[in-house]
């Protein structure tokens, strides 16, 4: 029986060397997978953004509804309006300058029914005056913008009267910061219900 060769043992080694490299991705087949991952990012892009656009206006949604059941809950049983104004600070009104929601927010006793929140003692039908007193205050954020719509559109506030009713219905419409159509509405009817509709290319539901 004759002896292996050495050149053969090297050409064998040559052999299972080649194969070890032939089980990885050649330069086109990896050029060719890097393309489809980008087309279907850029696909996929488009649908996240929307989503995480919408759970922004969500958010913004249900801490201005948090805010108006608590102004009305607290005009009921004080027998006191109850204001919610836009504030920067979070201790004061931010005034007719301010008419984003979304800057901020406080929900505050408001006696005399100024819609401001006075820094001296008020008449609020006690014996003697009174403070009036923030019930709530609300941080603001830089991801959607909160404006009412409607005939007072360019007013800062919102309040209810002591009987928990409002002087007229309204509507607060989220939208993204860089402007565009409506996502969210936040609806408060005369009556003082507030509900939450979600809009459609900018057409929100009555």
């Amino acid at each position: 029986m004759s002896e292996i060769p050495l050149h053969g043992y090297t050409f064998m080694k040559y052999i299972a060397k080649r194969k070890s490299h032939d089980s990885g991705f050649t330069l086109i087949e990896m050029i060719v997978t890097v393309a489809i991952v980008a087309i279907l990012s850029s696909l996929a892009a488009p649908n996240f953004r929307g989503m995480l656009e919408n759970n922004r206006a969500t958010v913004e949604a249900n801490e201005l509804v948090s805010g108006l059941l608590l102004a009305r809950s607290e005009a009921l049983k004080r027998g006191d309006n109850m204001t919610l104004c836009t504030s920067a600070d979070q201790t004061t009104c931010a005034g007719n300058g301010e008419t984003n929601f979304a800057k901020g927010w406080i929900v505050f006793q408001d006696c005399n029914d100024n819609q401001v929140l006075d820094l001296v003692a008020v008449d609020c039908g006690n014996a003697a005056p009174q403070l009036e007193t923030i019930i709530k205050a609300q941080i603001g954020s830089d991801k959607m913008v909160v404006t009412k719509n409607g005939p007072a559109a360019d007013q800062h506030f919102f309040t209810y009267k002591f009987t928990g009713r409002a002087d007229l219905a309204i509507a607060f419409e989220v939208k993204k910061i860089a402007g565009g159509s409506a996502l969210k509405a936040v609806r408060v009817a005369r009556t003082g219900r507030v509900r939450t509709v979600t809009c459609s290319s900018g057409i929100c539901p009555p």
